[in-house]
């Protein structure tokens, strides 16, 4: 690919999922799960993760994110969570830009 755009949004992305996984302790999935049987972007005790970021203002949310990690999770015996940064250019979160998200009947049984 000779698009230097697109290097660069991967390079971001990529960057910033180094950086959660970093943060909260948990282990990168090879390839980023694109191998037959890693699934996820990255694994931490009994949760498995998935990690989008983007350098924009806003992001769309799809569906089809969060039933992927449902289903790699309820595979694997873990708790789905959905990890969202807004970054900078290199991949750096800017202020509030980090979150996780997590089904809400998850979210009850945690709460109560």
């Amino acid at each position: 690919m000779n698009n230097p755009y697109l290097r660069r949004r991967k390079a971001t992305g990529t960057v910033s999922e180094r950086r959660v996984a970093t943060t909260i302790r948990a282990k990168p999935t090879p390839a980023s799960g694109a191998l037959p049987g890693a699934h996820g972007d990255m694994n931490k005790d009994r949760w498995r993760i998935e990690a989008k970021a983007t350098t924009k203002e806003s992001m769309g949310l799809k569906l089809e994110w969060l039933e992927k990690i449902q289903r790699e999770a309820n595979e694997g015996g873990r708790h789905p969570a959905l990890s969202i940064s807004f970054v900078t250019a290199n991949g750096q979160p800017r202020p509030n830009g980090d979150w996780m998200m997590i089904p809400l009947w998850l979210w009850q049984e945690i709460v109560g």
